[in-house]
């Protein structure tokens, strides 16, 4: 299909309510920026995606739309809103394979109701599915989707409503809920609240550019975590049904144990470039690129992250033998294993990885794919359904 320029008329609803420096900044990919007298759209299935100023008009994607307007426009209206109130809301959930889905979900659906709120379900049925299922709500005029199951969940829904009108929201339904954590939501009763009495407002979202086990190059949204190296060996190393029948936490520990001893996730030669300068060439053991706070069920990874600054907050460790991994870990959950002598932590919008073998990579806790890749930050990119001002994003 070739892409087509449209009027102003023409622009989505989700474009036209944007001001020019917001549109912009979700559509910074990497070095690209789209000019004032270039305001670009993309709307595919999974989200926006990145062109070159001369492909303008020509655009040659299945599936892409191109819009050019120069006029200034609106600001977003929708921050502040009630989450899901007097809206219809698509409930998108992961039934995962366990007897107690059923028990949690339904006192989660109660809960909305006794709030008053109106809602759909839609069971997914493979992985991708809640992809599928999320790209058709916002088709089908659904003001809030929401994510119910873990992080990978939540994962596929942010890549199938973001640049759209429709906010994100979360109910925890998984091993996993560090999404939800990192919003300062610890209990599904807290979640059920924040979705009818929360407030809408735009979070951030880390762009990851990456290469599948194919060998082609692709793009991915992500909400919390990018981890490169150990971590996604231990995602690797990690049977479903341990992962939901231990919790997050406990079956990420087991699965770093079976890591460790089965010698796999050792260091590798890398090159890391923030934001385009670089800063590390070395072995490493992991790099992680964070949106949130916490990763891995609950560990404290980003101790200074938050999810509105503008910033992706990256945690890296040298090589080390396996048993000082073990003296690392423990502090991971109090946030104060940033001080440590193998680790380095700081804060960027952009870093890049390179190694001299591919190595393994993961976002929001799924393994995609491997290096070479980059991860960058769009700011205010996602409107989310959040607690109440006085209670921090994370």
């Amino acid at each position: 299909m070739w892409g087509r320029v449209a009027s102003f008329d023409t622009v989505p609803h989700c474009v036209r309510h944007l001001s020019f420096d917001k549109l912009r900044t979700r559509l910074r990919m990497l070095s690209w920026g789209p000019q004032p007298s270039q305001i670009v759209q993309l709307a595919s299935r999974t989200g926006l995606l990145p062109v070159a100023q001369q492909q303008v008009g020509t655009a040659t994607c299945d599936g892409i739309v191109v819009y050019c307007e120069n006029r200034k426009l609106e600001p977003d209206g929708q921050e502040g809103l009630v989450a899901m109130s007097g809206d219809r809301a698509l409930l998108i959930v992961n039934p995962l394979r366990s007897r107690r889905v059923g028990h949690h979900l339904g006192r989660m659906e109660t809960a909305l109701r006794e709030h008053g709120l109106r809602f759909e379900v839609r069971f997914t049925e493979h992985k991708g599915h809640a992809v599928e299922l999320a790209s058709r709500g916002v088709s089908d005029g659904y003001g809030t989707i929401v994510a119910v199951g873990g992080d990978g969940t939540v994962n596929e829904v942010v890549n199938a409503v973001i640049g759209s009108p429709a906010a994100l929201g979360a109910l925890p339904l998984g091993a996993n809920n560090d999404f939800l954590r990192s919003l300062g939501i610890w209990s599904w009763k807290e979640a059920c609240e924040v979705l009818a009495a929360g407030e809408v407002r735009p979070i951030d979202v880390g762009l990851a550019e990456y290469q599948d086990e194919a060998g082609e190059r692709r793009q991915r949204y992500y909400a919390v975590l990018a981890d490169v190296g150990f971590g996604s060996e231990v995602v690797r190393n990690t049977p479903r049904r341990l992962r939901h029948a231990l919790g997050g936490g406990l079956g990420y520990i087991v699965s770093l144990y079976r890591t460790a001893v089965g010698g796999r996730g050792g260091a590798s030669p890398m090159k890391v470039w923030a934001d385009g300068q670089l800063r590390f060439d070395e072995r490493l053991l992991l790099v992680e690129a964070l949106n949130g706070m916490y990763a891995g069920g609950g560990l404290k990874v980003a101790p200074r992250a938050r999810m509105d600054d503008g910033l992706l907050d990256v945690f890296l460790v040298r090589e080390m033998p396996w048993l000082k991994i073990w003296t690392l870990f423990p502090r991971i959950f109090q946030g104060t294993h940033i001080e440590h002598a193998k680790g380095e932590y700081f804060q960027v919008r952009e870093v890049a990885v390179e190694a001299e073998e591919p190595v393994s990579l993961s976002l929001d806790g799924e393994l995609l794919g491997r290096t070479p890749a980059r991860f960058s930050v769009l700011p205010g990119a996602l409107q989310v359904a959040c607690p109440r001002r006085e209670s921090q994003v994370r």
